[in-house]
């Protein structure tokens, strides 16, 4: 297979200012901590994780919308943040984004038709008189048929479901290699969420297009995944293939956030695992491993080495010093 994306020892920490009644001080969130992974071309990798764990932070840094703090973004082997202006212009179109929510991410005051067409007027590629025609195309393609009841309507006309498809139809009209989709589905209804799952489904056997799918809902994460890597507190946890993460997962944290969601976890024979206690603040850092706080396995060796993400079986790597099949 060949790799599409590498994200490299990828960093990314804000500096904050905390001020008290006895002064201010300098503070740094930690969003993103020594971030590796692979992206192979024409498949679908999930990033899943807490609120708040750093997958949004990984998902603008990937597109290219911030600076990391260091570490390095691949794509077809040209680390994008050393391109120049016009090698990054000419690199945008490859890469194309869909938003969580399909309202505040179009513009209220373009009609359907330009919105959809912008990104192709932008880097001129569509003529004037063929934009209705390439819009109409694009409308149809994500099921907003027939086109003509949709391409004078403005944002507020559309239903919620009708407004992702037209943020999906965007993010396809320049014909993109990888799309990030960034909780594409978390602001709608269960019914509206089923379609629009099966239509990204349809869209990439269409396309062979690559997804990068940012979640917090494991059963979106399973239904469009083939791989799967698992962050918390601006680390990666566990990544394996999406399969072997759901039936055999290796990290404590995971079998929580398994064992958490009804669909994937309510089985009476299935072990459930909860957790205990509040999220540390990604200020103040526990010190070793970060999980060791809320995890029920928890030994000595876990609260002063941090553990590193290391191969358990083929193809399954975790970042635990007593992974589930070493426990066992």
């Amino acid at each position: 297979m060949t790799t599409l994306l590498k994200v490299s020892q990828l960093t990314k920490h804000y500096t904050v200012q905390k001020r008290s009644l006895f002064g201010s001080s300098r503070k740094v969130v930690h969003a993103a901590d020594d971030v590796t992974f692979e992206i192979n071309e024409g498949e679908t990798f999930g990033l899943v994780g807490e609120t708040g764990c750093g997958k949004t932070t990984i998902a603008k840094i990937v597109a290219g919308l911030i600076q990391p703090t260091s570490g390095h973004i691949y794509f077809s082997g040209d680390d994008i943040f050393s391109l120049n202006k016009d090698d990054f212009r000419k690199f945008r179109p490859k890469m194309q984004l869909i938003f969580q929510d399909p309202y505040a991410s179009l513009n209220p005051r373009q009609t359907t038709e330009d919105i959809i067409t912008m990104p192709l007027r932008a880097n001129h590629l569509v003529e004037k008189r063929d934009e209705e025609e390439k819009a109409s195309a694009l409308l149809e393609k994500v099921g907003l048929s027939p086109a003509s009841n949709f391409l004078r309507k403005y944002p507020h006309e559309l239903s919620s479901g009708q407004r992702q498809r037209v943020g999906i139809a965007r993010a396809l009209a320049l014909n993109p290699k990888f799309i990030i989709a960034d909780e594409p589905v978390s602001a709608l209804d269960a019914s509206i969420k089923s379609q629009i799952l099966t239509l990204l489904q349809k869209l990439k056997k269409e396309s062979g297009v690559t997804y990068f799918v940012i979640s917090h809902d494991l059963a979106t994460i399973r239904y469009l995944c083939t791989t799967v890597a698992v962050m918390h507190l601006g680390k990666l946890v566990e990544l394996s293939d999406s399969e072997d993460i759901f039936n055999f997962p290796e990290h404590p944290y995971t079998q929580a956030l398994l064992s958490a969601t009804p669909e994937i976890g309510d089985s009476e024979n299935d072990q459930k695992l909860r957790l205990e206690g509040e999220l540390p603040s990604p200020i103040n850092l526990p010190t070793g491993c970060r999980f060791h706080t809320r995890c029920p396995f928890a030994q000595p060796k876990c609260t002063s080495e941090e553990p590193q993400l290391r191969q358990t079986r083929m193809r399954h790597f975790v970042a635990c010093h007593f992974p589930t099949s070493e426990r066992n």
